[in-house]
């Protein structure tokens, strides 16, 4: 049950265009059309705006920096590094797969690796100073590239803990463990770009997580996901904001049947800035289906429209016909009357952000 819900709650979270929230519309605040169309034309270039923010920020390239650094040495996978008398070496690689470090019974010895970490220039490595801090990973690295002697960048790892799960079923009885907490920060000249809390709380007999609870900032914007499951019940929210302007976020329920957790329905939205697509899913109609979907049986099982946030006023829905390339077509049917090609949208709105990402992704 543990994966089929987390996958379930990913997809929620991150496919919004697919599993939707229908929301109440609201006729007593009136956005023009006119606008809300411009609105829906414009999401690639503000998307592609919000994701230049990131990529010019320090804290983008001290990542991208981090990475590179692990990939010059490794040795805690890698036994043919020379040690330096302060101790061990530890790699970023490491860190970012804490479920690949040393293990002691399933578990994350996380103590064994408390110290401070120094990217050392002249030979290319990490140099450790062990259990100073005694309760922190500490790594020290340049921001502009592995040649640098000035270490102006801190990541600090912090508070990880795991909570020990015993799981029995058909198959037997077995014992492992699941991350309960973690938290990161990540500053370079003294301000910070990056900061990671973590916490969740599992049912220690069946490995299910009941609450689960991230915030990562990424200067200038703070992610927030949230995660809760009772029974057959689940639900996923994801928030980006920068100060206390809403960015993105994507929320949604879903009802799993109690005996199978097959998924029933979902429901839930998707905002990006002015724009809101909202609706539900029959998801157990649909998969009951045997043969490839009509247009009607579309309309009836999956009902989607668009909104003006944070207005909540609604501006268009989406209909499916059969006129599409492959049969199935789909239509933005705006309240003016007027209709646009919905695949064609999409295909428009994909070539933009194409256009945007290639130079973008080169930085």
């Amino acid at each position: 049950m543990t994966r089929r819900f987390i996958a379930l709650a990913l997809m929620v979270s991150f496919v919004g265009f697919i599993s939707c929230k229908k929301d109440n519309n609201n006729d007593t605040v009136k956005v023009p059309v006119q606008e809300s169309k411009d609105n829906l034309n414009s999401l690639a270039a503000d998307m592609q705006k919000d994701m230049n923010a990131v990529y010019e920020e320090n804290g983008w390239m001290a990542a991208n920096t981090f990475v590179s650094l692990m990939s010059i040495e490794d040795p805690v996978f890698n036994g043919n590094i020379v040690k330096k008398s302060t101790g061990k070496k530890l790699t970023l690689k490491s860190f970012m797969h804490l479920e690949n470090l040393k293990r002691s019974g399933d578990h994350v010895v996380f103590a064994d690796y408390v110290g401070t970490y120094t990217w050392n220039a002249a030979n290319q490595g990490w140099d450790i100073s062990q259990n100073a801090p005694s309760d922190k990973i500490v790594f020290n690295f340049p921001l502009e590239s592995a040649q640098s002697v000035n270490n102006n960048v801190s990541l600090t790892v912090y508070d990880y803990q795991e909570v020990e799960i015993t799981e029995t079923d058909e198959y037997g009885t077995w014992t492992y463990w699941e991350p309960s907490a973690a938290h990161a920060d990540l500053v370079v000249n003294d301000t910070k770009y990056l900061e990671l809390n973590y916490t969740a709380a599992w049912n220690a007999s069946s490995g299910d997580p009941q609450n689960v609870s991230v915030s990562l900032f990424v200067k200038p914007y703070t992610l927030s996901l949230s995660m809760s499951q009772e029974s057959n019940t689940g639900s996923a929210e994801f928030i980006l904001e920068e100060g206390d302007v809403r960015i993105c976020s994507v929320g949604g329920d879903v009802t799993l049947n109690a005996e199978t957790f097959d998924v029933q329905t979902i429901t839930g939205y998707v905002q990006y800035r002015d724009i809101k697509l909202a609706g539900d899913l029959n998801v157990a109609a649909i998969d009951a289906l045997e043969t490839d979907p009509t247009a009607d049986f579309l309309n009836t099982n999956v009902d989607l429209a668009f909104y003006n946030y944070p207005e909540d006023s609604k501006f268009a829905d989406i209909n499916f016909n059969d006129n599409g390339p492959d049969g199935l077509g789909i239509d933005i049917a705006f309240t003016d009357g007027t209709t646009i090609d919905g695949y064609q949208f999409v295909n428009d709105l994909m070539a933009t952000l194409d256009s945007y990402v290639q130079p973008a992704s080169a930085k």
